[in-house]
């Protein structure tokens, strides 16, 4: 059975760099979502639920048969003291401000309507070529699909200045473009398959729209020639197509190419090319995880400790039956032979220097990339 929704085993592979790079790019909150996960052997005081929330990037520092209930609360203190230093957005936005430092020129002549609404729903061109480099860094490709809608005979250029009948060009990330295929056509390799998976609007009572997703598929036909389709599944589950319709130019010649131009990092072609922004984003979250680490030993062990010895419990009962205060006002009453003292931990700068050295790295990352961007 055909199975339309089929996604290709090296994008597959390529989309937990894509959720890592983009949970850095969003921030702390991203990166810090968390993920229900069953604790395996743990003992959760005769009832209740084992479940307990992660984040992917940070892992739990409890011990494998802590209580659940101590556990989850240890990790709710643990992922909100750490600290993220978001150096994979500020670099990315570096680059992109580097590369959009001139403003661009452009002649579209009949097509300037797209300098001011590339894609129907506002987007200039400008902006459309930023988000196109953005998704550059953080998936290493995306594309371009040239669209016009159908029926177009006898439209003038009258008629497409007052945006009665316009194209648009609607931009997608590596993630959409599930699947692809190449063939051969005489001597030139060309693109026979392209599979978008994009969302539509399912419902809307005229307050809340419902989405849903759906498949454009373009492809060339026996013919060698351009056409699309659009599948959604019914209320079995099953895809259906909503009919194959001819992709042609103005005149109504069918096209011999599809109309979908990708980009990449490397290649402009449909292979996933190497995430440029990857390395600086695994560094970002290695970086945090030693933050989240310093954080808790400051936390356990920063403060000093009161150790009393010497004691005993007739004494504690009758002359330390309020506790013990601290602090110059007070003095602590021991018995002959006691002793008190305060235990303070010893400066550990292991997991400071740690953080240091992945910021040093992540900074000739950046001056690799011929980014200077401070981060100290």
């Amino acid at each position: 059975m055909a199975k339309p929704d089929y996604v290709r085993d090296e994008l597959v592979k390529a989309l937990p760099v894509y959720e890592l790079v983009a949970a850095c790019y969003a921030g702390e909150r991203a990166v810090k979502g968390r993920q229900s996960y069953t604790m395996q052997g743990v003992n959760n005081g005769g009832g209740g639920s084992n479940q307990i929330a992660l984040s992917p990037y940070l892992p739990n520092p409890s011990p494998h048969n802590e209580d659940v209930d101590v556990s989850r609360r240890r990790y709710d203190d643990y992922i909100t003291r750490a600290v993220f230093y978001n150096v994979t957005k500020r670099t990315i936005k570096a680059m992109a401000g580097a590369v959009f430092s001139k403003y661009p020129t452009m002649t579209l002549n009949e097509l300037r309507v797209l300098e001011a609404d590339v894609d129907g729903g506002g987007q200039s061109l400008t902006q459309q070529a930023k988000d196109a480099l953005t998704n550059c860094l953080m998936q290493g490709r995306g594309g371009l699909l040239a669209d016009m809608p159908i029926n177009t005979d006898g439209v003038s250029k009258a008629a497409m200045a007052k945006m009665q009948v316009r194209p648009v060009i609607i931009h997608y990330d590596s993630a959409s473009i599930i699947n692809w295929r190449y063939r051969k056509v005489g001597g030139i390799l060309k693109n026979s398959l392209v599979v978008l998976s994009e969302s539509y609007v399912s419902e809307d009572d005229g307050y809340e729209q419902k989405t849903g997703r759906q498949l454009l598929v373009l492809r060339l036909n026996d013919a060698n020639l351009a056409e699309s389709e659009i599948l959604r599944k019914d209320d079995k589950g099953n895809w259906q197509s909503l009919g194959i319709n001819a992709i042609t130019d103005h005149s109504g010649k069918q096209l011999e190419d599809l109309p979908f131009y990708p980009y990449g990092s490397v290649n402009n072609d449909l292979e996933l090319d190497d995430v440029p922004i990857y390395d600086i984003a695994e560094l970002n979250v290695a970086h945090l995880r030693n933050s989240a680490d310093l954080e808790e030993m400051l936390f356990v062990s920063g403060q000093p400790t009161l150790v009393v010895s010497g004691l005993t419990e007739q004494w504690v009962d009758e002359v330390l039956e309020n506790g013990i205060a601290i602090g110059s006002r007070s003095g602590i009453l021991l018995p002959q032979g006691g002793s008190a003292q305060m235990l303070q931990a010893q400066p550990n700068s292991a997991l400071f220097e740690a953080m240091q050295e992945k910021k040093a790295m992540m900074r000739v990352l950046k001056c690799e990339e011929g980014i200077i961007l401070d981060t100290t």
